[in-house]
C-alpha cells in the first residue's frame, strides 16, 4: 500500500545528531501515514549501528528503510538512491543532522491536497549554527520575501541558503519527472 510521504535522509558520519533527528520526525509526525528511508553513504563511525538501534525500537510503530551504499556517492546521489526506493506520494528530504521542532509535513501536504496545481511546498526553517561564541539561529525566508524577484535571482547562487532542502515537500510523481 502506498504511503502518504516519504521521509528521505542521506546519512554520513553523523553518529552525534542521527537519533536527535529521527526522534524529531516521530514525535512531531507521529500521526502521518509516512516512511523513512536513510541511505548511508559509507559512514566510517557509529551512524550505522545508531540507525539500526533505532530501527530495532521502532519497527513495530513505522516503516523505517536503512539502505547502505557500496561506494561514497556524495549527497545528491545518495537522496536519489532514497527516493527510488519511496512508496509515498509525496517526498520530503530531511538532512541527517537536522531536526524537526514543528508538526510542518501535514501542514503541507494538506496545502497539496486542497491545490492540485502545487508540485513543491516550502516554508521556512531555522538553521542553527554551533561557533565559538554559541549556537546562533538563521531565519532567511522572511528577509528574502522582501526582495524583488531580480534580486533574489541575482543572489540565488551566493552565500544565501534561498530553499533548504529540509524545508519543503515534493509529489512524487513531478521530482521523477
Amino acid at each position: 500500500m502506498q504511503k502518504l510521504i516519504s521521509i528521505c535522509i542521506a546519512a554520513y558520519n553523523i553518529e552525534k545528531y542521527i537519533i536527535q533527528c529521527l526522534d524529531s520526525i516521530l514525535l512531531m509526525e507521529a500521526n502521518l501515514d509516512m516512511e523513512i528511508i536513510i541511505v548511508d553513504d559509507c559512514s566510517g563511525d557509529r551512524t550505522v549501528q545508531e540507525i539500526e538501534n533505532f530501527i530495532a525500537s521502532y519497527e513495530w510503530w513505522i516503516p523505517i528503510k536503512l539502505i547502505k551504499n557500496i561506494i561514497n556517492a556524495w549527497p545528491g546521489k545518495t537522496y536519489n538512491r532514497a527516493v527510488e526506493c519511496a512508496m509515498g506520494r509525496y517526498i520530503t528530504f530531511v538532512d541527517s543532522d537536522d531536526f524537526l521542532i514543528a508538526p510542518w509535513f501535514a501542514e503541507k501536504i494538506h496545502l497539496f491536497e486542497q491545490n492540485n496545481f502545487l508540485k513543491i511546498v516550502y516554508a521556512n526553517g531555522y538553521f542553527f549554527e554551533d561557533n565559538s561564541i554559541g549556537r546562533m539561529i538563521q531565519s532567511h525566508l522572511p528577509r528574502l520575501l522582501s526582495w524583488s524577484i531580480d534580486h533574489i535571482r541575482a543572489r540565488l547562487f551566493e552565500n544565501i541558503p534561498m530553499l533548504s532542502i529540509s524545508c519543503s515537500v515534493i509529489r512524487r510523481d513531478f521530482f521523477l519527472e
